[in-house]
This record gives C-alpha cells, sequence and structure tokens, in this order.
C-alpha cells in the first residue's frame, strides 16, 4: 500500500496514507496505462514506474514464499554450483591403502589412487501468467496480492520434486545389495529392530578400497505415513517390553536422539516418480561431508 501511495504522490495526485484500497490502485493503473513516466510536482518527468517499483516488491514476497516452504532436499543433499549448462562431471579421489607404520630408515610405503566421478547439468524451468488490468481489479486485488506468493511456493515445490525424481529414480542402481546400502523384505519395515539393522549395515560400509567409512548416519528421511514413528524413535528414551521369556530386558531407547527426522512427502508421492512408496526409509550421513 505504501508504494502505490508514493505512486500517486509522485504524480501529483493527493492521497492520504493508510490501507490500499480498490480506488488508489485503479489511480495507480490509470497512471501508468496512460504515461510512460510520472510527472512530479516540480514539472520535471519522473522515473518511477509502477511495474519497476511494484516488481521489487514482488520479488520480496516470492523469495518470501519460495523460502517458508520445508526443503527436505536441502536436508540430505548439498549444492553446487556450476558456469554453464553443459554436462559437468565431478571427480572425487578415492585413496586405495591405509596409513603403515614408517620404518626406521623413513621409507614410505605407496598408496594408489582412484576416481570416483559423476556427471549433472543444470537445467532451466518457468512460467509466466498475464494478469489483465481488469482482472485486478475485478478480483478485490486478491489476484494481485496473493498471486507473487503463490509462484514462490511453487517454484520451491518444483526444486523438491524434481530432488526426490532422482532419488527415488535411483540411476545406476544405487541403492542395492552389491553395495551394501539397502535392506528389502517384510522385516525392514520402520521400527526399532529395523532401524538398529539399517545402523548396522550403515556403520559396515566400505569405501572403493575396501576400507570402512567409518561414517555416523545423522538424518532419518521417511515419507509423511512414517513421520510420527520416525519421531518416536527420536524423542522416546523409553520403550515398554513384555517379552514372552519373563527375563528382565533393558528398556531404554538406544537411537534416542540419534536421527533427526526428516519427512518429505514426495518420497510417497507416484507422481513424482513410480518408485515412491509410503513404506520406504533412509539413512543419511551429513552431505557436507
Amino acid at each position: 500500500g505504501r508504494i502505490a501511495h508514493e505512486v500517486l504522490q509522485a504524480s501529483g495526485v493527493h492521497v492520504r496514507a493508510g490501507k490500499l484500497g480498490d480506488d488508489v490502485i485503479r489511480q495507480v493503473l490509470e497512471i501508468e496505462a496512460h504515461a510512460p513516466a510520472i510527472r512530479a510536482s516540480g514539472g520535471q518527468f519522473s522515473p518511477i514506474s509502477l511495474s519497476g517499483i511494484l516488481g521489487d516488491s514482488a520479488n520480496k514476497v516470492l523469495i518470501s514464499a519460495f523460502l517458508s516452504v520445508p526443503s527436505a532436499s536441502e536436508r540430505i543433499s548439498r549444492v553446487r554450483n556450476l558456469n554453464d549448462f553443459k554436462p559437468s562431471t565431478t571427480y572425487r579421489m578415492v585413496g586405495v591403502g591405509l596409513f603403515q607404520e614408517v620404518n626406521k630408515g623413513g621409507e614410505l610405503k605407496a598408496s594408489t589412487l582412484q576416481e570416483a566421478s559423476y556427471t549433472t547439468s543444470l537445467g532451466t524451468a518457468g512460467t509466466f501468467v498475464t494478469l489483465d488490468r481488469r482482472d485486478i481489479i475485478n478480483d478485490d486485488l486478491g489476484a494481485f496480492a496473493e498471486f507473487p506468493a503463490h509462484m514462490g511456493r511453487a517454484a520451491r515445490l518444483w526444486v523438491e520434486r524434481e530432488s526426490f525424481k532422482v532419488l527415488l529414480a535411483n540411476s545406476g542402481s544405487f541403492f542395492s545389495g552389491g553395495n551394501a546400502n539397502y535392506l528389502a523384505g517384510t522385516n525392514t519395515a520402520l521400527s526399532l529392530e529395523s532401524a538398529g539393522e539399517a545402523e548396522k549395515l550403515f556403520l559396515e560400509m566400505k569405501d572403493e578400497g575396501g576400507n570402512p567409512f567409518n561414517m555416523m548416519p545423522v538424518t532419518m528421511l521417511v515419507p509423511p505415513a512414517l513421520k510420527g514413528l520416525a519421531e518416536q524413535i527420536y524423542n522416546s528414551s523409553f520403550v515398554a517390553s513384555n517379552p514372552a521369556s519373563g527375563k528382565q530386558m533393558p528398556i531404554a531407547n538406544t537411537h534416542a536422539n540419534k536421527w533427526q527426522p526428516v519427512y518429505s512427502p514426495f518420497l510417497s508421492d507416484t507422481n513424482t516418480h513410480a518408485n515412491a512408496s509410503s513404506t520406504g526409509w533412509y539413512l543419511v550421513a551429513d552431505p557436507s561431508f
């Protein structure tokens, strides 16, 4: 509202400051429609343009709406900058062989290096919607006020959908028994027991040289259907047990506060990818490493 009032005042129209109303926006739109520039009170043309001023305001609303949408992809992945749209290959050097004790002669034993590579490329996505001046006024300014926020949300949701499309597509069978990072079967449904088995598998993973990664998972990524259970596993200090043997057993939840629950609706959204599932879940390490 303040911007519209400033535009009118700059054009020589006296208005009282207050809530943006239909009468105010109509006057502003009339000025923008009939004059390429706005005449200031001093007799000189002002460079003030409604499209520029309100465009800047709309961008702020758009960015705010973009950032207001929860992002699960940022919790499990790392953003990398690219210079252009050509396919880009990222290389990671992998050491084969551990450090060994140096003998009295100071001789170091050689290790070998291998390459691990991943290819990515940038893309562009976007859209536009035309709002006629009459549509804005007839809609009591609702479309004008809400449209930037809708676009901001839509942009963030697109990023999330595309991120999880890549995860669910599982390019090159990344999640597989051969890579020792996949568990299947009815006994892998999320529970305290299956979480422990997944952690065991995670901690036993090895690099290309056959050496343990020795890296802890910090995030439990789940679809909405498992969000409550994941939060129970994370927040509960104790668990109830009723062993048939009647023997005493520890009741402390050893998995409490281990894996921060992160959920995404795209994990179970079949419109995102055919591999979407309401029962699949993941343990993820810190993406900064």
